[in-house]
């Protein structure tokens, strides 16, 4: 599922107090989408809400806000329907509590904390205007100021404890929604030391809050970056244990691109990634949403190379109705889609020239014109492009511009191929098992020939590629343990064929002896279950220590989790 929503221009400024849904798709991917005048899931554009599996209709169910208040939804004709609480329904209610499954997502009503009755939260936009004040206070009085960033490791909603949170704060404090489950707090004329002492005692007065802060200007010089500095003093999740949850593993060859997604989360500043196809460009995309103040906000997704040369710019900046055959209405474009939140082009260096020029123009106004239109529309939108060629290359024969370059490329990144990543395939193969929807997954291990088969491999598909070798070994494995025989025939062959001087990194030395490679087996076993280990603990602590929730969050099976949890030790609250 690609986590996105949809800004309309006749949506509120403030969506601080309006019902929002809550959306769990694949592999733990979720979107948190406001839903005033209504909203569509499908499997693709021009849904709002896009669940990329081949169980969804391309327009599959609407969720709308009516008069009244009430949250109802539709099925749009879709071929395996909307099940409401389990049962198969056209049309109803969807009241919190509820949940809604569309394919393999699972859509549930939040209400924001005003609604629930904690008028004390500002919006977003006016919490960021509240802390330009503080600057302003700070360079004509010298009067100090902080930040907390109050996580609620996954409580959801926040009302139970951030009504606790304002009650501790002082009166001429302000706190906002920074997340579904985190609130950002200025603490008005509070130094460091006050500062920490403010986050030691609310995180101590509540076991399951994780607080950090940061004071200006010491630890920043914008809202963005003191909410950044705050963030990583939570303690909410070790590295391993956040890459995990988004389907990457950090090693020793991405540390450095991880930490630098850190740095570069906060701002607006347009990011490049190079890297093969499959490495995970995708991922760095999201994660750099994720981390940012727009988090809450639409995250888009279009693959450049893939959109017919004639529906480029009306899929980019949208179409009014009867602009060409076939547009029977108004299409709003992704920029239009992804306001206020991050639009991510993946194979970027694939847009032909004349849409390369309308997008330059667009980067360079932040303004679109429909197709077929006579009005400009301001967007605010971070764009993220990624690209597997070489685009200096593509500029030099005339395919690609250059001023398109250097604006999209405020920041480049390069993700490794997982051939040059071989200490992050272990710990991908355990991510893999945990994550399989096959039960048997539960009892595999690797055993050691598998396991340097595996490593010894290329991997020219890259992640994509490995996934795909590890859901097939599920699925004919026999017995407890995945095999060399389990592995595709290509995989198989790695380490008699590779010739250590023809590959780019060294591959492992065979097992001297039968007692080597037992030694060897166990180790790759430990280490996969010590990685299951990380990713069960952390889902249970985000769940408060529910079992089934915790398998829900994992995309596993409950029966899969209780034996994982069993083999490995792990004990949930309701077991």
């Amino acid at each position: 599922m690609q986590d996105q929503t949809t800004a309309r221009e006749d949506a509120p400024r403030d969506e601080g107090d309006v019902e929002r849904v809550l959306v769990h798709g694949p592999a733990g991917t979720k979107a948190f989408v406001p839903v005033p005048q209504g909203t569509t899931i499908g499997r693709g554009f021009p849904a709002d809400l896009v669940v990329d599996d081949a169980s969804v209709s391309k327009l599959h169910v609407r969720v709308l806000r009516t008069p009244d208040g009430t949250i109802v939804f539709e099925d749009l004709g879709s071929t395996n329907g909307s099940w409401l609480n389990g049962v198969r329904s056209v049309s109803g209610t969807l009241a919190p509590g509820d949940t809604l499954r569309v394919g393999p997502a699972q859509v549930q009503l939040y209400r924001p904390p005003r609604a629930a009755g904690l008028p004390g939260l500002l919006s977003f936009d006016a919490f960021t205007q509240r802390v330009l004040d503080a600057q302003q206070r700070h360079l004509a009085l010298a009067q100090p100021f902080s930040l907390l960033v109050v996580d609620g490791a996954g409580i959801v909603p926040v009302a139970p404890w951030a009504e606790r949170v304002l009650a501790s704060i002082g009166a001429a404090d302000r706190a906002s929604l920074l997340r579904e489950d985190a609130l950002v707090v200025l603490l008005a004329g509070a130094g460091e030391s006050e500062a920490r002492s403010v986050a030691s005692a609310l995180a101590q007065g509540d076991g399951a809050l994780r607080v950090g802060s940061a004071t200006y200007p010491a630890d920043g010089r914008d809202a963005s970056a003191l909410i950044a500095k705050a963030s990583s003093r939570t303690g909410a999740a070790e590295p391993t244990a956040v890459a995990a949850r988004e389907g990457v593993v950090r090693g020793r060859s991405t540390d450095a691109l991880w930490a630098m997604v850190d740095r570069a989360a906060p701002s607006a500043v347009p990011v490049l990634v190079f890297g093969e196809t499959g490495t995970g460009k995708e991922l760095v995309a999201q994660a750099l949403h994720r981390r940012s103040p727009r988090a809450d906000k639409p995250f888009r997704v279009v693959n450049c190379g893939a959109i017919p040369a004639n529906l480029v710019e009306s899929t980019l900046f949208g179409a009014e109705r009867g602009a060409f055959t076939g547009a029977d209405r108004t299409l709003r474009g992704l920029f239009e889609q992804a306001h206020g939140g991050t639009l991510f082009l993946d194979e970027v260096g694939e847009l032909p020239l004349a849409a390369q020029a309308s997008l330059l123009r667009v980067l360079e106004t932040g303004r679109i014109t429909r197709i077929g239109g006579d009005r400009e529309l301001a967007v605010d939108v971070r764009v993220v492009s990624a690209t597997h060629r070489d685009l200096e290359a593509r500029c030099g024969d005339g395919s690609f511009r250059w001023d398109l370059y250097y604006r999209l490329n405020g920041l480049s990144l390069e993700l490794p191929p997982l051939r040059a990543r071989t200490d992050e395939i272990a710990p991908l193969v355990g991510h893999f098992l945990a994550i399989s929807s096959d039960a048997r997954s539960a009892t595999l291990s690797v055993d050691a020939r598998a396991m340097a088969a595996i490593v010894a491999y290329a991997w020219p598909g890259n992640i994509r590629e490995l996934r795909h070798a590890i859901q097939r070994a599920v699925l004919v494995a026999e017995g407890d343990a995945i095999r060399i025989e389990h592995l595709p025939e290509r995989v198989r062959l790695a380490r008699e064929s590779a010739a250590p001087a023809a590959s780019p990194i060294a591959m492992p030395a065979p097992p001297p002896s039968e007692s080597g490679a037992q030694e060897e087996a166990e180790g790759l076993r430990d280490e996969l279950r010590r990685h299951e280990s990380r990713l069960i603990t952390d889902a249970l602590a985000r769940t408060n220590g529910n079992t089934a929730a915790a398998a829900a969050l994992l995309q596993i099976p409950v029966r899969t989790l209780t034996h994982k949890m069993l083999a490995l030790g792990i004990r949930g609250r309701d077991g």
